[in-house]
């Protein structure tokens, strides 16, 4: 299995990881979609998009960092 952002970056983890990977920010952009949705916090829209942005970038950092660490 090789989730997309591994495509776009050429890394390369195991199956098991990127299921892992999947499960995890795929729950939590779920909560924070519901959460936000149900009760909407104080950020505005270009903070919180900020933010995401910003997260996701660390993700791909750490996707190149579980490759060279052979996860």
């Amino acid at each position: 299995m090789t989730g997309e952002a591994a495509k776009i970056t050429g890394c390369r983890v195991s199956d098991e990881y990127t299921a892992f990977l999947i499960d995890f920010y795929t729950e939590g952009i779920a909560g924070s979609m519901v959460r936000e949705i149900s009760k909407p916090s104080h950020y505005r829209k270009e903070v919180l998009s900020e933010y995401i942005f910003a997260t996701f970038r660390g993700m791909l950092q750490s996707l190149k960092d579980a490759e060279e660490n052979k996860l």
